[in-house]
């Protein structure tokens, strides 16, 4: 499943950078502290005291585009594969979201504005959605069932 999270990434992304770009920093993304020979390069913080690295290369006349998402050595000790590739997937969808959060918010502001209480809901919506912690994504999930 981790290959596939990665795969479906570098298909979603291909040719779009930019958005990729400001996705990643809207989810609090950090720049390594390392530069990386990549496209780009970002560090999350998926869950408490556990960094991934993610690398991103787009595609040119040579090669499609491709991504790496990189766990720190020990987090092998208390994430199994099953997890580390579900972390994958949940940032594959919070990139898409961010993504919908940009165009949420150029909508708001043309057609409701800040002003009316509609603006207001789907402002604080985006706020929520820019935050990205699986466990409170899990949790809910399993408070919905």
């Amino acid at each position: 499943m981790s290959a596939y999270a990665t795969r479906a990434i570098s298909k979603y992304y291909s040719g779009h950078i930019s958005r990729l770009k400001a996705a990643a920093y809207s989810l609090d993304g950090k720049d390594p502290v390392f530069d990386y020979p990549y496209d780009l390069a970002v560090v999350f913080s998926a869950l408490p005291r556990v960094l991934i690295l993610f690398l991103f290369n787009d595609a040119d006349e040579q090669f499609p585009a491709q991504n790496s998402i990189l766990y720190e050595r020990r987090a092998a000790s208390f994430l199994d594969a099953e997890c580390r590739a579900m972390i994958d997937w949940y940032l594959f969808e919070h990139l898409k979201e961010a993504e919908k959060g940009f165009k949420w918010r150029q909508d708001m502001r043309k057609c409701t504005g800040n002003n009316t209480q509609e603006g207001r809901h789907h402002m604080d919506l985006m706020k929520t959605l820019n935050k990205w912690e699986v466990r409170d994504i899990f949790f809910e999930k399993l408070d919905d069932a």
